[in-house]
């Protein structure tokens, strides 16, 4: 019986139309970490526009103590996600990483964002992101 049901749903052009392909997912990667500060990893969340104003949250997390915290920011531009990441961890709580794990958005790629962890002797990892 399993095997008419198979040869019947591949020989439907229907079922073949709307059948979804495997979805192919990359591997997970854990980070082993040995002391707090050691990877640190940043990212943006689109939350929509809020009545202050802000459209986004950067989220900021040692990987080692699961330490975290969350900036409400009205955009993604670099200097905007900088002047949070510097004001609110880096700086302001004196949370300065041995790694920063980012994606590759442009709000992390650009010649600010390396000129502030090269100054600061910050190594930058980025991550595809999905």
């Amino acid at each position: 019986m399993r095997a008419s049901i198979q040869s019947c749903v591949r020989a439907c052009a229907k079922c073949l139309c709307t059948n979804d392909a495997p979805k192919l997912v990359a591997p997970l990667t854990p980070y082993d970490t040995t002391y707090p500060l050691e990877v640190v990893a940043c990212d943006l969340i689109d939350v929509g526009l809020s009545v202050q104003g802000n459209r986004y949250i950067l989220t900021i997390l040692d990987l080692f103590t699961k330490y975290g915290t969350a900036v409400p920011i009205p955009d993604k531009t670099s200097k905007t996600v900088l002047k949070a990441f510097t004001e609110r961890w880096a700086l302001g709580e004196g949370r300065i990483p041995h790694t920063l794990l980012t994606d590759q958005g442009k709000e992390f790629d650009n010649g600010m964002f390396q000129q502030f962890t090269r100054m600061l002797k910050i190594r930058h990892e980025m991550y595809q992101g999905l």
